[in-house]
């Protein structure tokens, strides 16, 4: 079981390359200056499709770049997608990029979702299709795919159409999908994020009501780009107007495709073995369709 969340060569290696080839492009602010949302309230976007909205802020003062969806869960035609197992390989799931799991299922708009393992350091080759296995719960249509993991956390999808966000070892009746995540930081509008270390970031939250869906990405390890710790999310989140939310698996894995006029868009610059821009290939995916592009 530890082998899935703790593998020393790759995170040698990928450590090695981080430091050796992108530390002093990477802001130098330290954990005691806050990066804190602007006093003024946040504006939304339209975007060519009814029920969302687009968000896309580049700090003035602070290394801030941050993207985000809202998305009114009401909107009729929604419907959510998911990566499905493969059945012809020894492993949990096959991994795709982000833009390539959108085109290949006509989505609206996708973000990455669970952490995962990589297999005989497939990570470094960033190979579409290569085996990864989720670290931590994955239902897909009733059919737990991994195990949970204690202590941590995950998003449910029921089959009455509704969200939750628990344990991952509390999973709620009549769940039909679940993707699991790092930790709830964000709980009916109280911020329980940690303050230790600056990350790129994918989250996903939910306004009071949940009616709203919030999708997430923070750049980091960048030259204007810092990340964000999960307190900092949490704040931002807030001004966001959510007040539910949950970490995804961040890092390079982070990225946020969106559907317009047509073609799929990488909202952020995501950073793969320190290259800004290269998106990676992950274990799995959420997307979502919308019934009609607006002209």
């Amino acid at each position: 079981m530890m082998s899935k969340f703790f593998h020393a060569s790759e995170l040698i290696i990928a450590v090695a390359f981080f430091f050796t080839s992108c530390a002093s492009a990477v802001p130098k602010l330290s954990l005691e200056q806050q990066i804190l949302p602007p006093a003024e309230a946040v504006h939304w976007e339209l975007s060519d499709w009814a029920g969302l909205k687009t968000l896309s802020y580049t700090g003035r003062t602070d290394p801030v770049c941050l993207y985000a969806l809202s998305l009114n869960l009401r909107t009729e035609g929604l419907e959510f997608v998911f990566t499905p197992s493969p059945t012809d390989i020894n492993a949990e799931m096959k991994s795709l990029k982000t833009s390539v799991f959108a085109e290949h299922n006509n989505l609206t708009a996708a973000i990455n979702a669970t952490p995962y393992a990589s297999r005989k350091l497939s990570y470094l080759i960033n190979r579409s299709h290569a085996p990864r296995d989720v670290s931590g719960l994955y239902i897909y249509d009733n059919h737990e795919i991994s195990s949970p993991v204690p202590y941590f956390d995950a998003l449910y999808l029921l089959y009455d159409g509704s969200w939750q966000m628990d344990s991952q070892e509390n999973i709620p009746a009549g769940t039909r999908w679940a993707v699991g995540g790092f930790h709830i930081f964000l709980r009916d509008g109280i911020n329980e994020g940690g303050s230790h270390i600056r990350y790129p970031r994918t989250a996903v939250g939910f306004s009071k009501d949940m009616k709203t869906m919030f999708l997430l990405v923070v750049d980091g390890r960048q030259r204007d780009c810092a990340g964000m710790t999960t307190e900092e999310l949490g704040e931002w989140m807030l001004w966001m107007g959510a007040s539910h939310g949950i970490n995804m698996d961040g890092g390079g894995s982070s990225t946020l495709v969106l559907r317009e006029k047509g073609r799929l868009r990488m909202l952020n610059s995501p950073v793969h073995r320190t290259k800004p821009g290269q998106e990676r290939a992950v274990a799995n995916h959420i997307g979502f369709r919308l019934p009609g592009q607006m002209e």
